[in-house]
């Protein structure tokens, strides 16, 4: 084996190693920016589902007890505080 022979060798066995690494760091960009994401969705549907419960709860203290729609909203209160 020449010298030469084995320096191509190293050298592509240090590309394909190189390859490999970028491969697997946007792999793991990619499921840090769906993380992000996934974080801010979860963010916003909370906030509305606080604003549902918020209201539910309005709601409620000024029905009467006897308000045939109040165990309709205790369902969407529980619904939305699951």
């Amino acid at each position: 084996m020449s010298v030469s022979s084995v320096k191509s060798r190293s050298a592509a066995a240090e590309l394909s190693e190189r390859v490999s690494l970028e491969a697997r760091l946007l792999q793991a960009q990619k499921m840090e920016s769906i993380g992000l994401m996934a974080g801010s969705i979860a963010h916003d549907v909370n906030n509305i589902l606080h604003v549902i419960v918020g209201f539910g709860s309005l709601s409620l203290s000024k029905m009467n007890e006897d308000d045939p729609l109040r165990d309709n909203l205790n369902h969407i209160i529980a619904a939305a505080g699951r």
